[in-house]
């Protein structure tokens, strides 16, 4: 009787392996893109402010002072401005060049508009708090806060004249985020003071 248990052990204890072991790839995180490869980008481990192209073939970034563009996949990164020190940067909707907030060859700190392919900076006026472009890429608003009032002005890209200004009376602004709705109508600032939206 004791080895006819035994060998019922031994079964159940095999059935509980087998189907562990049939299980464990099922159990794996699924990752959405990529199919499941992971690449390192840039090669210098210290890259920062990625952002990727509207077609999702190139990443821009900022290296050191350095704004830069790369093809993904690849390693071959081209320097836009080795000066740039960007701290915002967003692509134009064609994703033929990049707004960045930061210098250009040694001239102040500024808003300027670089083609992706390389060449001049152009500058496109003087920096805000934040920037947020709409989706048609014509217009950026510049936004900046000050002590009681918070100021959106829209500048042209495409000659880099300042428009309209919106005003908004703010107690005490501490503007965290802002973004422009993807079909142009609203602007959305985060007031990190408050943690509310306007």
């Amino acid at each position: 009787v004791k080895p006819r248990r035994i060998v019922w052990a031994i079964a159940a204890v095999v059935t509980i392996i087998a189907a562990i072991v049939l299980l464990i790839p099922s159990l794996r995180p699924v990752v959405p893109c990529c199919n499941g490869v992971r690449s390192q980008l840039t090669g210098s481990g210290t890259a920062s402010l990625p952002r990727l192209s509207p077609d999702g073939k190139q990443l821009a970034y900022r290296d050191g002072t350095a704004l830069l563009v790369q093809d993904i996949p690849g390693n071959h990164p081209l320097v836009l401005d080795s000066t740039a020190a960007p701290t915002q940067m967003l692509w134009m909707p064609d994703g033929l060049a990049l707004i960045y907030v930061g210098t250009s060859q040694g001239s102040g700190v500024a808003i300027y508009l670089i083609p992706r392919s390389g060449g001049a900076a152009r500058r496109m006026g003087d920096p805000g708090g934040f920037i947020a472009l709409n989706s048609a890429g014509d217009t950026l608003a510049v936004l900046r806060s000050r002590r009681d009032t918070v100021t959106v002005t829209f500048v042209a890209v495409a000659n880099g004249g300042a428009g309209d200004s919106l005003r908004l009376p703010w107690r005490d602004p501490r503007v965290a985020g802002f973004a422009w709705s993807p079909d142009s109508r609203w602007l959305a600032i985060n007031n990190a003071r408050t943690s509310t939206s306007r």
